[in-house]
């Protein structure tokens, strides 16, 4: 399957990257391997966010590069009076670290 990925988009911001980090690992294993890392079920870093403009076109893009998606795009309230709305999903990472994506949906 090709794509064309277009110049700063989020496919080229987040596909590129892990899908070469994706193929880099595949053909040298060894490459990225880190001992403490492989001990903790989530990485290194446990978590971390993006502030996006489109959650659903991250998710396709991480999909894409064969990552999985554990939280689909939902939206969710954020606490206060009005509460706020935004739109999130979540994704796994290379390292087993868990990726945010956040969209602000208040302006």
């Amino acid at each position: 399957m090709k794509y064309k990925i277009e110049k700063n988009t989020v496919q080229e911001t987040l596909v590129i990257p892990l899908y070469s980090r994706k193929l880099c690992t595949e053909l040298y294993p060894n490459l990225f391997q880190d001992e403490t890392a492989e001990k903790l079920e989530q990485g290194v870093i446990r978590h971390f966010a993006f502030a996006v403009e489109d959650v659903e076109a991250c998710v396709a893009a991480v999909r894409a590069g064969g990552y999985p998606i554990l939280v689909e795009p939902k939206t969710v309230a954020i606490g206060g009076n009005p509460a706020f709305s935004a739109k999130i999903a979540f994704c796994k990472g290379a390292l087993g670290e868990e990726i945010e994506f956040f969209q602000q949906m208040w302006q």
